[in-house]
């Protein structure tokens, strides 16, 4: 079964018109309004804006097809770039049809782009149409339209009326043939505006329900923002039935129906043909363990650290066809590890169910939409004496009894056939730590030469771990850490080893660097090496969503600074406390002996920050950059 992966915004439907003024939405009349359009008062740092995005679903017996027409306003370069490039999402097996892109110049030329100049990409069972706008001026005006027709009766993608660019005005339109029925969850959207405008018509015998929104502001990446698409007003609808004079079909079925199909197609089908292999292997991993604690931890580690995990480049939940070929390849994805988990742990005598989540850099579990294309991930659920536990085996930097931070969620769907069934997910309190010791070494010709050692526990120790296993070891140093430092500098050597009893992974490295150090006469004035929180991740005055750290944590570090030379006078940055509601920042300074030490501390107690202490969090991390700043300044003798 492939998984339903939601790539940003653009896999919605989007239908959009313009606010406050006239205009028109046939293709290629462009109205004088819309070519006087400026940017919005709401909005007026907009490079770009959607005037409208019209679009229609309508629902017959023979099918689902979708009209859809795009209308944009560029106002200068900036524009052009962010709205330049345009693609729309679709599924395997839809057909796009009268698929036409133009753009229109201040001078009124049409400028069309040509059918050899859209392209097709796939991401598993999703793909989507790529193409580029030619001769893009300021002013322009940017459109296209297509035609899409599916028998998915059983998923709608989901309509989302926010996109990256400033709305004017989003409807959406759905429309039912007789004898259609259909159910709706509202995200994020204002009480008015949740029930569509019914209109029925007579004629025809179709009824139309219209959903309105205006004047929306653009959804943008914003740092420690988790899935994008949770703070996005958005409309999920799902058909629920249809009935005429001989037959009646239902297209929503609950959660115990779903999870019986789940479990019979994808997770029995998968673990056909096993049971020789797992009756051999289970007694072995397991050997002379009587503790079910202790047999699930055994059967945990086996399968973490005996077979690699890869993704599969389809995007499907396995990589096999069935169980037997990961025990023989001992490569496998992270959700077929979990089956073999699950499975394992059934073979040891203890209970265990797949569960299904969506991961927080996925989307939010909504368990009032019937729909198994939420889940982008499978985990295991096992009970141990009275305890139940959730665990992933995706990396091996993950100790037995917690989940990485991307599964740290509230709500997942535990498979059982048909009793299936929504759960609250727990897991074991960690504290997270990351300590950077830092040792500077000053050499006679003012080269800094810096030995680093790095310890990591808790969630640190997942999340770096599992960057460590996706990247080439340079790569993953210049990334995650050398990257932050805000001098030129070159990595001697490095090493990154795991602390299975301890459950901490130790990071150390080395590297020069020529302008860490500035001499002036007798003076040098050192930078401190700091390798994160050197600036400020909350650049932006506005926040539109709440800041997600996803887990709290501690960063320590400590800079020692040493120098051959003798030494007449030290200043050191000045000692520091500041505290807000959810963080507080400390840093002492001391000389002992010839070390010069200046330590500091964050602490992020609170993980997720609302809206409303964006503006102290922001000034927080504002003075915790010009702290970073400050140099240490050492006067030889």
């Amino acid at each position: 079964m492939l998984k339903i992966i939601v790539i940003g915004l653009v896999a919605s439907l989007l239908v959009l018109c313009l606010a406050g003024i006239g205009y028109c939405q046939k293709w290629g009349e462009v109205t004088e309004e819309e070519w006087n359009y400026q940017p919005p008062r709401q909005y007026p740092e907009a490079n770009a804006v959607i005037l409208f995005d019209r679009g229609e679903l309508e629902v017959t017996i023979e099918g689902i097809s979708i009209t859809r027409h795009v209308r944009i306003k560029v106002f200068n370069q900036a524009g052009a770039e962010e709205a330049g490039d345009a693609s729309f999402d679709f599924h395997d097996g839809d057909k796009i049809k009268s698929l036409k892109a133009q753009t229109i110049t201040p001078d009124r030329k049409k400028h069309k782009i040509k059918k050899k100049a859209f392209h097709t990409k796939s991401y598993g069972s999703l793909k989507s149409k790529i193409f580029s706008f030619p001769h893009i001026e300021n002013g322009s005006i940017l459109e296209y339209k297509y035609y899409q027709f599916h028998n998915r009766f059983t998923y709608l993608d989901p309509w989302y009326f926010q996109t990256d660019l400033y709305t004017a005005k989003s409807v959406f339109v759905l429309k039912l043939a007789p004898g259609f029925t259909y159910s709706e969850v509202a995200n994020n959207i204002p009480a008015s505006a949740r029930k569509g405008i019914k209109d029925h018509n007579r004629r025809t015998d179709i009824i139309s329900y219209t959903w309105t929104m205006k004047d929306l502001l653009p959804i943008r990446d914003e740092p420690y923002a988790g899935a994008v698409r949770n703070y996005a007003s958005a409309l999920h609808y799902q058909l629920v039935t249809y009935k005429d004079a001989y037959q009646s079909i239902t297209f929503v079925n609950d959660w115990s129906d779903l999870g019986e199909f789940f479990s019979e197609e994808v997770i029995d089908d998968y673990l056909r043909r096993s049971d020789k292999e797992l009756d051999e292997l289970v007694p072995r991993v397991v050997g002379e363990a009587v503790e079910a604690r202790e047999k699930s931890r055994l059967i945990y580690e086996w399968v973490r650290d005996s077979i690699r995990t890869r993704k599969d480049e389809k995007g499907r939940y396995y990589s096999h066809e069935c169980i037997k070929e990961l025990l023989v390849d001992r490569f496998g994805t992270a959700d077929e590890k979990n089956v073999l988990l699950v499975e394992m742990s059934r073979r040891a005598g203890l209970s265990a169910w797949p569960v299904l989540i969506c991961t927080r850099n996925h989307g939010l579990f909504n368990p009032e939409i019937f729909q198994l294309q939420q889940f982008n991930h499978l985990i295991a659920c096992v009970q141990t004496d009275s305890t139940v536990m959730f665990l992933d085996v995706a990396s091996q930097y993950c100790p037995y009894g917690i989940l990485p931070p991307k599964c740290l969620v509230a709500a997942g769907f535990l498979l059982e056939g048909d009793k299936s069934r929504v759960v609250r997910l727990t897991t074991e309190e960690v504290k997270s730590y990351r300590a950077d010791n830092i040792i500077v070494h000053i050499q006679p010709d003012g080269t800094a030469r810096c030995s680093t050692t790095t310890i990591l526990t808790g969630y640190y120790t997942v999340y770096y771990g599992q960057k460590y296993e996706a990247n080439e070891p340079e790569e993953f140093m210049e990334d995650y850490f050398l990257d932050n430092l805000t001098c030129q500098y070159e990595l001697e050597n490095h090493s990154f080893e795991k602390d299975a009893e301890k459950n901490q992974c130790r990071l150390t490295f080395t590297f020069t660097s020529s302008d860490l150090v500035q001499r002036l006469d007798n003076n040098l004035l050192v930078k401190q090496p700091l390798l994160r929180f050197v600036e400020n991740p909350f650049v932006n005055e506005k926040r539109f969503f709440p800041v997600d750290f996803m887990f709290p944590f501690t960063q320590h570090s400590i800079i020692t600074v040493r120098v051959e030379d003798s030494l007449s006078s030290v200043q050191l940055p000045a000692d520091i406390t500041t505290r807000i509601d959810g963080a507080e920042f400390m840093r002492q300074s001391r000389s002992f002996g010839a070390d010069n030490i200046v330590e500091s501390r964050i602490v992020v107690s609170q993980a997720f920050i609302p809206k409303p202490l964006y503006k102290p969090l922001r000034e927080f991390f504002s003075t915790v950059e010009d702290a970073s700043a400050e140099q240490l300044v050492l006067v030889v003798r």
